[in-house]
């Protein structure tokens, strides 16, 4: 039998790091304006265009690309690629 991963104490602790992460991000950009928010600001602003250009060309060469193997480096990589373009793509609809 296989053991379930989404237990009560997965969840809660899963919660409170998102909490966490969530006060720290309060307290960098609204209480001490030390963080400006970008690119999460940049992403925000044209979320919905993000979306659905990556759900059309998700598959395409700039966003991803193909190797041999399926190692998790090469995955990585690739991911890291596509999110990076993305995120300058947003970059330049918020100017």
């Amino acid at each position: 039998k296989c053991k379930n991963l989404w237990s009560v104490s997965f969840i809660c602790c899963q919660a409170s790091t998102g909490i966490f992460v969530l006060i720290i991000f309060y307290i960098l950009i609204d209480v001490m304006n030390a963080w400006s928010g970008l690119p999460f600001k940049w992403l925000g602003s044209n979320s919905i265009i993000i979306y659905t250009g990556s759900e059309i060309f998700g598959g395409y060469f700039p966003w991803s690309f193909s190797y041999g193997d399926k190692d998790h480096y090469k995955l990585l990589l690739s991911n890291l690629i596509g999110i990076s373009i993305w995120i300058s793509f947003a970059g330049y609809l918020f100017k």
